[in-house]
């Protein structure tokens, strides 16, 4: 019982110390990130030292020409609200994904791709 309760605790300080270098690192790599985007230089490097390091990645259809072209970029790409999505802008997405999971309901209103007033300059998507 002893060395069962010993393994699990040091296995607990190995994930936790194993978590916590990673989270250092995560951050380093993150204010790198920020700094480049803000020159405007090395976006492409930067890029690749932060997606090596960070397995999940959250973008929106209109910031995804800031990343690489590259296809099979991502192992897979999820488009949620699909219905919400024209097919222009989703193709990008696609273009970098192996695989694809496409999320929609057939009840929610469609893509509505710009409402425009009677004021010039106003409305437009």
């Amino acid at each position: 019982m002893e060395s069962s309760d010993a393994s699990c605790a040091v296995s607990g300080e190995l994930a936790h110390s194993v978590a916590a270098e990673a989270m250092v690192r995560g951050r380093s790599l993150m204010n790198q990130r920020l700094q480049t985007l803000r020159r405007r230089s090395g976006v492409q490097k930067s890029q690749r030292n932060l997606m090596a390091h960070l397995r999940a990645w959250a973008i929106s259809t209109h910031s995804v020409r800031q990343l690489e072209l590259v296809p099979k970029l991502f192992d897979l790409v999820v488009i949620d609200e699909a219905s919400q999505c024209s097919i222009p802008s989703v193709l990008p997405l696609l273009f970098r994904a192996e695989r694809a999971l496409i999320i929609g309901d057939p009840m929610q209103l469609g893509h509505i791709p710009g409402i425009r007033s009677g004021k010039p300059g106003y409305g437009r998507a």
